[in-house]
């Protein structure tokens, strides 16, 4: 699915070339992470004033509430389209989900399978094809996508190689960005998630119940 790139290739230049930059929801309001927070609304508006994205065409969205509204604030400020798309939707875990049982069981194997649930392997399966059909929409271009940070993390992990660990999920910040430099599906990165031009950065793990916390040692 991807060709990954430790060192950017300069001959494969010649070739149409795509930038995108993958961004983390804001802050929610609160655990139920249906809503986006004041501070999360603040925290886009820093992302969007911030010199990290530049000449985006168009902004992408997860089909979530939370994600749609971080990606509206952006839409407005860079004065671009913005487009929902089902497959940039957060992983599915069921009605709870901050379940324990169950982050445990997708935790322990990327492959469990969990009856309305979808595995690790899967999400970052669709996740990823879904980022290079977007990429084939837009040559030579710039786009933005908004999505969740576990399935950030997940894509993050297919471009840089490794395993996916949950530390890197409940540590990750929220409006963090990454970039990409995509060359016939072959994706560099540019950026890792930053978050360090926030005033007030936040991580998912001070938005997560405790016993979640406990459950994985953190």
């Amino acid at each position: 699915m991807f060709d990954l790139i430790q060192e950017r290739d300069i001959g494969a230049r010649i070739a149409s070339r795509t930038m995108v930059y993958l961004i983390a929801h804001g802050e929610p309001e609160d655990e139920s992470y249906e809503k986006l927070g004041e501070q999360g609304q603040k925290q886009a508006l820093e992302l969007a004033h911030s010199r990290i994205i530049g000449g985006v065409s168009r902004v992408y969205s997860a089909p979530e509430k939370i994600a749609k509204e971080t990606a509206e604030i952006l839409r407005k400020e860079f004065d671009v389209p913005m487009v929902s798309i089902d497959c940039l939707s957060d992983l599915n875990r069921g009605k709870n989900r901050f379940d324990v049982d169950i982050l445990s069981q997708l935790w322990e194997d990327v492959y469990a399978e969990i009856k309305g649930v979808e595995c690790i392997h899967e999400a970052q399966s669709r996740f990823g094809s879904c980022m290079n059909e977007l990429v084939e929409k837009h040559p030579n271009d710039s786009i933005a996508v908004v999505a969740h940070p576990l399935v950030n993390t997940l894509f993050n992990s297919i471009v840089i190689g490794g395993s996916p660990q949950v530390e890197d999920w409940v540590y990750s910040g929220f409006c963090a960005c990454a970039s990409y430099d995509v060359t016939k599906k072959s994706w560099s990165m540019v950026m890792p998630p930053d978050d360090s031009f926030l005033i007030e950065p936040c991580s998912v793990i001070e938005k997560i119940p405790d016993e979640v916390k406990k459950a994985f040692g953190l």
